[in-house]
């Protein structure tokens, strides 16, 4: 049996090309991107009543992006307005079950403890 080194080589390895998911994707391009969404460090420092604020201004982008429907969002917006935080907490629950938002807005609420 000849040694190691004598061997013949295996072919040069195949590069597959295969597009990005992404690019399968219909109107990719056109998705909003660069966005991070969800409880970060800055939040910590911050009261229960200003991430409440924080929460309601971002509310329309979050619709926007398709992370909220438009009524549950009016909804969280008059919550918020009055100062109901035990309201959303409650609810933010089974709307994410029932998909009326998404768990990044899920998490956003839950920070609000």
């Amino acid at each position: 049996m000849p040694g190691y080194e004598e061997w013949p080589h295996a072919p040069a390895p195949v590069k597959l090309i295969l597009p990005r998911a992404e690019a399968l994707l219909p109107g990719y391009e056109e998705w909003p991107h660069g966005y991070t969404i969800g409880p970060d460090e800055r939040g910590k420092g911050r009261t229960p009543t200003e991430r409440a604020k924080h929460l309601l201004a971002e509310l329309p982008l979050l619709e926007e992006l398709g992370l909220i429907t438009p009524t549950v969002r009016q909804l969280y917006e008059s919550d918020l307005r009055r100062g109901d935080l035990e309201a959303i907490v409650k609810r933010a629950e089974r709307d994410l079950w029932s998909e009326r938002i998404s768990s990044e807005v899920f998490a956003l609420i839950q920070a609000l403890k």
